[in-house]
């Protein structure tokens, strides 16, 4: 028993003693073999045509990869190239440390050198330097240098330098610098300089310095200084040169055209149109129901014709083109009625104390009732006024001038049911009929005062 029990342990510390030896060997290999490649890396050719990686450093070319250059490369969890000249594909992970010319597929893909031509990742893609062609992606795009080309992402597209071409994603569009073609986004679309293109977004388009070309989006455009167009519930450039269209308006210094509900415009020498309209630059062609403008023509009138016996106008504007609001009645004739109408002007001062306004209205005509609207009721009246002022004041005109008006009306409720345009005067100078309605024209005469 003593012999078979010293046999045993003689031989169980014979086999640990080789197991040590043997696991101190494989180390000495381990580390004499990465002593080998740590001075042999920078000697090893540099470039390869295929390589194949499970993950990095498991593949067949060892560590040495991520200093090789090489036509194609798979990899099936993860892997490292030093370069690429042709296809590379890993569904979970591509690194590329060097410069890629081709076609890269993976779930996310990275280079760090310059990347010439076609990218696509499941999940993302992100290059370090500069980018030229296109780009796919699943969830994001991001280029650390200048990108040209094509970017389309679900949900971003982001470059730290200059964009040349087209960013395409649901969420959001960035270029760290400028931009130079165009972006399309459901969310925001941002430019940090300078802006030249097309911006389309569901929400908002900014760009922090200049922008040309044209911006649309359904809540808001902002640009600092817009040349082009900015279409949006809200448009805000604090210096345009172009046009902004949509239901509020702002500019600082405008050059341009502003159409919308309420325009605002703090200098401006170009043409409003809008509910509200404010300048701060007496210079501007305003057409509103209601325009503020600073140092602009704002006068009161009282005035007659043969038609209407008694009217009040509201006449405001820039210096020389005017809105105005005009509320007549004549309370003297057996059919009683009143008129709320709108117009525009022109303000042409010949002197000091001589000046011509020239006009066009259009007018409804309540005839017999508050209101008269509809099928059968309606009646217009359009009058353009030729009027030569004299001051007697400051602040008080008399005028007097020519003018031509045509009343158009379906309504037969005047007395005796006769039809609207009975208002006119005998002396016409035409008249007739366009289906249900009849006309009627003929020269009048008007005159009255103006205040402020």
């Amino acid at each position: 028993m003593n012999w078979k029990m010293l046999a045993t342990f003689v031989y169980l510390n014979f086999v640990m003693k080789v197991q040590l030896i043997g696991i101190l060997l494989i180390v000495i290999f381990i580390f004499s073999h990465e002593l080998v490649i740590a001075q042999t890396l920078d000697s090893l050719p540099k470039n390869g045509f295929v390589q194949a990686s499970l993950f990095y450093p498991l593949g067949t070319s060892w560590k040495s990869s991520k200093v090789k250059t090489y036509h194609f490369s798979l990899n099936v969890f993860n892997g490292i190239t030093g370069g690429i000249n042709g296809v590379e594909i890993g569904p979970i992970s591509n690194i590329t440390l060097g410069k890629f010319n081709g076609m890269q597929v993976g779930g996310v893909n990275v280079v760090k050198g310059p990347f010439n031509g076609f990218q696509v990742g499941l999940l993302t893609n992100v290059n370090l330097a500069s980018t030229k062609g296109f780009q796919l992606s699943g969830l994001w795009t991001h280029n650390h240098g200048d990108f040209t080309g094509f970017q389309f992402s679900w949900f971003g597209n982001t470059s730290w330098g200059n964009v040349y071409g087209a960013q395409l994603s649901h969420l959001w569009n960035h270029a760290q610098k400028s931009m130079y073609g165009h972006q399309f986004a459901l969310g925001p679309n941002t430019v940090r300089e300078n802006a030249y293109g097309i911006q389309f977004s569901a929400t908002i388009n900014y760009a922090r310095q200049n922008h040309v070309g044209v911006q649309f989006s359904f809540l808001a455009n902002y640009a600092k200084s817009s040349q082009g167009f900015q279409l949006s519930s809200i448009n805000l450039a604090p210096e345009i040169a172009g046009i902004q269209a949509g239901l509020f308006n702002y500019t600082g210094i405008s050059n341009a055209f502003q159409g919308g509900i309420v325009n605002i415009a703090r200098k401006s020498g170009a043409l409003q149109v809008g509910l509200v309209n404010y300048s701060g630059d007496s210079s501007v062609a305003t057409i509103g129901l209601i325009n503020i403008v600073k140092r602009g023509y704002n006068k009161l009138e009282l005035w007659g014709g043969e038609l209407q016996s008694f009217n009040i106008a509201i006449k405001t504007g820039g210096r020389r083109i005017y809105s105005m609001l005009n509320f007549g009645i004549n309370p003297f004739n057996e059919n009683i009625f009143w008129t709320t109408g709108w117009g525009i002007g022109t303000h042409i001062s010949i002197s000091k104390r001589f000046y011509v306004d020239v006009d066009n209205s259009i007018s409804l005509v309540h005839i017999n009732e508050p209101i008269s609207l509809g099928k059968g009721k309606m009646t217009l009246l359009n009058q353009s006024r030729f009027m030569a002022g004299f001051s007697l004041h400051r602040r008080v005109a008399l005028f007097i001038g020519p003018m031509i008006n045509m009343i158009l009306s379906d309504n037969n409720n005047l007395v005796n049911g006769k039809n609207g345009i009975e208002l006119a005067p005998t002396f016409r100078t035409a008249y007739g009929k366009f289906g249900d309605f009849q006309f009627a024209i003929w020269p009048g005469i008007g005159g009255g005062f103006r205040f402020f």
